[in-house]
C-alpha cells in the first residue's frame, strides 16, 4: 500500500490536503489487486477525487475493485469514486480481458482500433473468443516447395523434402543419383536422371528391369552339344511362358539346342531343391509349344523327335513362379531315332554320324551306324519295309516292338544292294525298323513304308 501526501485545491478556508490510496499490483499469484481506499475528507474545502486501483496481479484473476467515494470535507464537496484497475495478464482469466471481452489463450487483445477486439494470433483461425488451430497444409496457405511435403504442426507447420530431393523444404533440389553413382542400376544399364527419381535401362542386347540384366532368350546355346551338363537357374526376368503351370513374369531359364542328327532328344532338369515346370518350343525362342511337363519332384524331363538340324528351345521354371537352381542337360536317344504312324510313308535321312546299336543275323556288321524307326500300325494289315533309292549298301531288319525285342525278319539285298522286310500287324502294334550297312557301310538312305 503506497500513501500519497497531495495539496488540496485552495478555496477560501485555505488548502486542504487529502490522503489518497492506490490500489496496488499483486505479483502473478492469482489474486486480484484492490481498488484505491475512499477520499478522506479535507480539512479545507474541496476533498480531490478518489483515485482508483492500479492494475491487477500479472496473474490476477479479476480486475481491481472500484475506489469508494470520498467523504465530504468541512467545506469541500465529496470525492468521486475511483475507477476499476485492468485485469491481471498472466494465466487464463476468469472475467473478461480485453474490456467486456474474454480471449482465447491463442489470442491477443487489440485495442488499436478504440473498442478492444480480440485476435487469433498466426497459426491459429477463429474469432478470438475460440481459436483453433489452422491447418495450413490443407488450407494451401503454407509455403512447402512442390517437391516437399507438408505436415501440418499445433499453431504451425513444417516442410520436409521428398525422396529423391535435398533441402529445407522450402527449397528442394533434384539428387542426381546417376552422377553421384547412388543409384542402383546394373552395370549391363544406362542410368538416366529423372526429377525426384532415375531410371534404369538394360543395354542391348540385354533383358532385364535395368537393376538386373542379363541375356534373354536365349540365355544358353547349346549349340549341337548333347554332352554338356551345365549346373544353371532361373535368371531375374522372364522370357517365355510355359503352358504347364508357367507363371506370368516369373524368372526363366532358356536354352537353344540344334539337332545334329535325327532323333529323339531328352531335355533333363533335376537336382533342383524345388519343384519345376519345364517346356520346349519350336525353333529359337519360338512360340509354337512342342512339349511341357511339370510336377512336384525336383526333376523333369521332356523327350522332343528332332529332324537334323532342326532346333528348339528349353524352358525351365521354378513351380509357382519361385526362383530355381538345377543341372541341366540334352541327351540324344540312341533308339529309336524316329517314330512313325502313317502308311504309306517315305523317308529319306543318313546313317552317317549315328551310332552302331543293333548287330543284325543278316549282314549287318557291328561297325556299322544305324537309324531306327518305330513304326506303330494305323490299321490291321501287312505292312512292307524297303531301301530302294538308298545310295549305299544296306541291311534291314525287324525288332518285335520296341527298340529292346526280338529281331523277327532281317534282310540284305532284295532290290540288288538295297533290302526289304515285312510284317503282319494289328493295329496299335510296333515294330522297330533298324536300318543299317552291309558290312560297316554307311550313308544317305531312302525308308519306303508300304
Amino acid at each position: 500500500m503506497v500513501t500519497l501526501a497531495l495539496p488540496g485545491l485552495c478555496w477560501l478556508a485555505g488548502c486542504g490536503r487529502t490522503s489518497i490510496d492506490l490500489g496496488t499490483a499483486d505479483q502473478a499469484t492469482g489474486t486480484a489487486a484492490s481498488g484505491g481506499s475512499p477520499g478522506v475528507a479535507g480539512s479545507s474545502p474541496g476533498g480531490t477525487v478518489g483515485v482508483g486501483g492500479d492494475d491487477g496481479g500479472a496473474a490476477g484473476t479479476a480486475s481491481g475493485v472500484a475506489g469508494a467515494a470520498g467523504t465530504a470535507g468541512s467545506n469541500s464537496r465529496a470525492g468521486s469514486a475511483g475507477s476499476s484497475g485492468r485485469a491481471g495478464g498472466g494465466g487464463e482469466p476468469a472475467v473478461p480481458n480485453c474490456g467486456t471481452l474474454r480471449c482465447d489463450p491463442h489470442a491477443v487483445c487489440d485495442r488499436g482500433g478504440g473498442t478492444p477486439t480480440c485476435v487469433c494470433v498466426p497459426g491459429y483461425v477463429g474469432d478470438g473468443i475460440t481459436c483453433e488451430d489452422e491447418d495450413e497444409c490443407a488450407t494451401g496457405t503454407a509455403e512447402c516447395a512442390p517437391e516437399a511435403d507438408c505436415i501440418n504442426l499445433e499453431g504451425s507447420y513444417d516442410c520436409v523434402c521428398r525422396e529423391g530431393y535435398v533441402g529445407d523444404g522450402f527449397e528442394c533440389e533434384d539428387i542426381d543419383e546417376c552422377a553421384e553413382g547412388t543409384d542402383d542400376c546394373s552395370d549391363l544399364a544406362t542410368c538416366t536422371n529423372q526429377p525426384g527419381s532415375y531410371t534404369c535401362t538394360c543395354d542391348p542386347p540385354y533383358l532385364g528391369d535395368g537393376v538386373i540384366c542379363g541375356i534373354g532368350c536365349p540365355g544358353h546355346d547349346f549349340g549341337t552339344d548333347t554332352s554338356a551338363f551345365i549346373l544353371s537357374g532361373t535368371s531375374a526376368f522372364d522370357s517365355m511362358a510355359p503352358s504347364c503351370g508357367g507363371v506370368p513374369d516369373a524368372p526363366d531359364f532358356t536354352g537353344v539346342f540344334t539337332a545334329e542328327l535325327t532323333g529323339e532328344y531328352d531335355f533333363l532338369a533335376t537336382g533342383s531343391t524345388s519343384a519345376l515346370v519345364l517346356a520346349v518350343f519350336e525353333g529359337e525362342c519360338g512360340t509354337t509349344e512342342l512339349a511341357c511337363t511339370a510336377d512336384g519332384s525336383t526333376g523333369v524331363a521332356a523327350t522332343l523327335q528332332l529332324p537334323a538340324s532342326g532346333t528348339a528351345t528349353a524352358v525351365v521354371e521354378g513351380a509357382n513362379g519361385r526362383g530355381a537352381t538345377f543341372d541341366f542337360r540334352i541327351r540324344m536317344r540312341s533308339c529309336p531315332n524316329l517314330r512313325l504312324a502313317e502308311a504309306p510313308a517315305t523317308l529319306q535321312d543318313t546313317t552317317e554320324g549315328h551310332g552302331s546299336f543293333h548287330t543284325t543275323s543278316c549282314g549287318g556288321a557291328w561297325t556299322a551306324p544305324d537309324f531306327t524307326v518305330v513304326f506303330t500300325a494305323p490299321t490291321t494289315d501287312t505292312f512292307t519295309f524297303d531301301t530302294v533309292g538308298s545310295e549305299y549298301d544296306t541291311v534291314l531288319a525287324l525288332l518285335d516292338g520296341s527298340c529292346e525285342g526280338n529281331e523277327i525278319d532281317c534282310n540284305d539285298d532284295s532290290y540288288g544292294l538295297q533290302s526289304e522286310v515285312s510284317a503282319d500287324l494289328a493295329e496299335g502294334e510296333s515294330v522297330t525298323v533298324v536300318v543299317t550297312g552291309y558290312a560297316g557301310a554307311y550313308g544317305p538312305f531312302m525308308l519306303n513304308v508300304t
